[in-house]
């Protein structure tokens, strides 16, 4: 079964390719997502099918890690706009254009964890979006995207937005 962090990192990776060609349809969407192997440490290709994601408008199938990246991808790309507005609200002095493509997918799918997902943590989002960062990006990129972060989740009210013991990121004080 894959694990949240998994569902995540499918996501993102979903997410990073709709960057630099957004799907027009649901459908399309749905295609990029299948186009994606699932990395859960198992390797066992006659699960595969049965690991699929639900469908747009289909029954639901596949593990809970599978419904998972879906219902991540199909929120921010539902999202994609206004997620993008939260961005630039608390992006001082940064334009859209202007962030890399990885640091705004994070940026979007955690966000979106944040916003529209009551059953996870505030700072699970956070520490999650740093470990994504940590694999892709630069590391003073973690720094950025943290006070993004952490000043949105002050503007939405989150109480529970401290980042774990030692997933800080480095240079932040907290």
């Amino acid at each position: 079964m894959a694990s949240r962090s998994d569902s995540r990192l499918k996501a993102f990776q979903v997410l990073y390719g709709q960057s630099f060609a957004k799907a027009a349809t649901l459908d399309e969407l749905y295609a990029a997502f299948q186009s994606v192997p699932e990395d859960d440490g198992e390797d066992d290709a006659a699960e595969g099918a049965d690991r699929a994601a639900p469908p747009p408008g289909g029954r639901k199938r596949g593990s809970s890690g599978s419904r998972y990246a879906w219902q991540l991808v199909e929120g921010v790309w539902s999202h994609w706009d206004e997620l993008d507005e939260t961005v630039k609200s608390h992006a001082r002095n940064w334009r859209l254009d202007r962030m890399g493509r990885v640091e705004l997918t994070v940026l979007r799918l955690a966000l979106h964890e944040m916003r529209d997902r009551e059953d996870i943590p505030t700072r699970v989002a956070i520490d999650e979006a740093l470990n994504l960062l940590a694999r892709f990006a630069m590391d003073d990129a973690r720094p950025f995207v943290n006070g993004i972060l952490h000043s949105a989740a002050t503007a939405m009210g989150k109480s529970d937005m401290r980042a774990g013991a030692g997933n800080e990121a480095p240079g932040k004080e907290t």
